[in-house]
């Protein structure tokens, strides 16, 4: 600290000691500075260095007398002796923490009868209380800094807390809030000093803070004046001396704690475009109708076989979005009761804030085997596109922002003439729709995707030395991988799992007999090229065909492009 800081201070007292003893008075800090200076007697022309007189206390932390400077070795060397109108001294230390910090002294300037010099155990001891007193502010305005930095950090603290933090004191009165409170009730004036019924009016809250039980805690759904908040409220009382003197609210909104939990389980929060690059043009082209989907915002439906990149190419488009920083939930319609699909979506009777429209809200909820979905709840989903209302409560006021990607491996087109699905929700989602290729069509990318998962999975099972010959390598790009990246994973992960050696070769993996169907999907592949050839020449129609062959039109127009047909 430096007396810089207290300098108004320093001034009056130097005024003071100046008025009382009718003598000038100069303060300097520890850089030599003129705090105070009074010139009562002598103008401000007296020079301060580490050398001069004063400057000496400063160094030395002593008290100096000079009844007459003629005497004294300092002034009888220095320079402006001649001009110096000062005849004597009297200086003490200004002490902070043991170590001087600055100087006060008394200035009797030539010809000035004086008695100071005569009483100067009193002069000394009233300059030191002086000194004293210009440490002990020193010392206050340390604390007081001191106290505001760790205000100002324990403030950052409490904002950091994901929780809501509301203090009242004993007349129920806000003594603090955090930022998260006031985002989570929409609060934007200052409610200091504000009674807790006056911010929300809520009987919940109301019977919590003035129950004598310490601690309580309880679900909150509150919908009130523009104010929606469900979550987690508990409180605790704040006791002094064994009386109650106020009470500490802590609100979390379930949304946030989902939140939380799903950003540290979530392997996929990173997933990007660039991680989905493509030499193969029909993936090239997936990619980039999805990123065109990802900026438009709209619903999306991803068409694909089963065992492909649906969950990569979702969250990226949610990534790529301005949707980025909101919820990602995804729910698999595969193998579920209605019951347990019902309450994923709306959550339960007794948590409805766990469901997906609660979680995602503002987000994008990902629907694999939406052909799964039976089909009063695909008319649900409906109504949230249509609508953005919650169907299943009516009373609910909080819009559903919601942006839905929904997958299948079936033709929709098919179910939706079978009844089997919903005619309006299958035309909404074919305005958007995008077709993974299966990895037999990605000739170029598979020997660079085996590569990447063969280290992936060396590391995983602690083989991260473990190589693959080029025949190895040849043997496992030439297949045809019909379930795709399930089926290559499965296959890559026993043969590494029993691989013995440093390298596997081409036999290693023919032992394991897993492509002895390879011949005849191959034969199969020539019977389809050459019965969609015929039936082109036939003249067919497109729909004709994609009917005869058991497929959508999209993977259609795939395979004739493949093929040179179109």
């Amino acid at each position: 600290m430096n007396l810089l800081h207290i300098k108004d201070i320093a001034n009056k007292y130097s005024r003071a000691i100046s008025t009382i003893l009718d003598i000038d008075v100069i303060i300097i800090d520890s850089e030599y500075n003129k705090i105070a200076y009074t010139s009562r007697n002598v103008s401000n022309q007296l020079p301060v260095t580490r050398t001069s007189v004063i400057g000496e206390v400063l160094t030395t932390g002593k008290v100096l007398i000079i009844e007459d400077n003629k005497k004294y070795p300092i002034c009888k060397n220095c320079a402006d002796s001649s001009q110096c109108r000062i005849q004597g001294m009297i200086s003490v230390p200004i002490m902070y923490n043991e170590r001087p910090v600055g100087a006060v002294a008394l200035l009797v300037p030539k010809n000035m009868k004086t008695e100071i010099f005569g009483k100067v155990g009193p002069a000394i001891d009233f300059l030191e209380s002086m000194a004293d007193l210009l440490s002990f502010r020193l010392k206050n305005m340390e604390d007081y800094a001191l106290l505001e930095k760790t205000k100002s950090e324990r403030e950052t603290i409490i904002n950091t807390i994901e929780e809501g933090l509301l203090s009242l004191d004993g007349r129920n009165e806000v003594s603090f809030c955090n930022d998260q409170f006031l985002k989570y009730f929409s609060i934007e004036e200052d409610i200091l000093g504000k009674n807790a019924e006056d911010i929300f009016r809520n009987s919940t809250i109301s019977n919590m803070i003035l129950s004598p039980k310490d601690k309580i805690v309880k679900s909150l759904f509150l919908e009130d004046k523009g104010q929606s908040f469900r979550g987690i409220v508990s409180k605790k009382n704040v006791v002094v001396n064994g009386t109650k003197e106020g009470t500490l609210l802590s609100f979390k909104s379930l949304r946030d704690s989902h939140w939380s939990y799903s950003s540290v389980m979530d392997r996929y929060k990173s997933l990007s475009f660039d991680k989905l690059r493509s030499s193969d043009q029909c993936m090239v082209e997936t990619i980039e109708k999805a990123k065109e989907f990802a900026i438009d915002g709209c619903n999306v439906l991803i068409g694909s076989e089963d065992g492909l990149e649906v969950m990569e190419i979702a969250r990226s488009m949610h990534n790529f979005s301005d949707r980025s920083k909101e919820r990602f939930v995804r729910m698999d319609c595969t193998g579920k009761t209605y019951s347990d699909l019902e309450n994923e979506l709306f959550g339960t009777d007794r948590n409805p804030l766990l469901g997906a429209l609660n979680l995602a809200n503002q987000g994008t909820v990902l629907i694999t085997n939406i052909d799964q979905c039976p089909l009063y709840l695909q008319k649900d989903i409906l109504d949230v596109i249509k609508y953005r209302k919650n169907p299943r409560n009516q009373e609910e006021h909080e819009a559903k922002d919601i942006r839905f990607i929904m997958h299948t491996s079936r033709d929709l087109k098919e179910l939706s003439g079978k009844k089997m699905f919903n005619d309006e929700l299958h035309y909404r989602l074919m305005e958007n729709s995008l077709e993974i290729p299966p990895l037999r069509a990605r000739k170029k990318d598979l020997p660079f995707i085996i590569e990447g998962r063969i280290r992936e999975l060396a590391i995983r099972h602690g083989k991260s030395e473990l190589r693959f010959s080029k025949g190895a390598l040849d043997v496992l790009a030439g297949h045809t991988w019909p379930g795709n990246f399930s089926e290559l994973d499965k296959t890559l992960e026993t043969i590494i799992f029993n691989a013995e050696g440093k390298t596997v070769e081409e036999n290693d993996i023919m032992s394991f007999g897993f492509f002895r169907e390879e011949e005849k999907s191959c034969n199969l592949e020539i019977i389809e090229e050459q019965l969609l050839r015929q039936m082109v020449a036939d003249k067919m129609s497109k729909e004709a065909i994609a009917e005869k062959m058991g497929i959508s039109r999209a993977t259609l127009y795939r395979k004739l492009k493949k093929q040179g047909l179109q």
